[in-house]
């Protein structure tokens, strides 16, 4: 005796719907005929304003002197804990 298809057909993954040779299906990974590609954005409209060199100059080197900060910091307690 047959054992009964899950009900409804459309939620079981191993289905095969349209009677594709399962050698030939792809995964979506896979596919090239599925290729996303982004669309590129206008960002006049968006608010989004690109910060000048300058900023991110100067966010860098702040960044910088918190990290060397960190690391004297961390030197000296070592120090002193020795």
């Amino acid at each position: 005796m047959k054992s009964e298809l899950p009900n409804p057909l459309l939620h079981n993954p191993f289905h095969n719907r349209f009677n594709d040779p399962v050698s030939r299906r792809q995964d979506e990974l896979q596919s090239e005929a599925y290729m996303v590609w982004l669309r590129a954005r206008n960002l006049e409209h968006s608010g989004y304003k690109v910060p000048p060199i300058e900023q991110s100059a100067a966010r860098s080197l702040r960044g910088l002197f918190a990290l060397l900060l960190v690391v004297v910091v961390s030197m000296v307690v070592l120090i002193k804990v020795m």
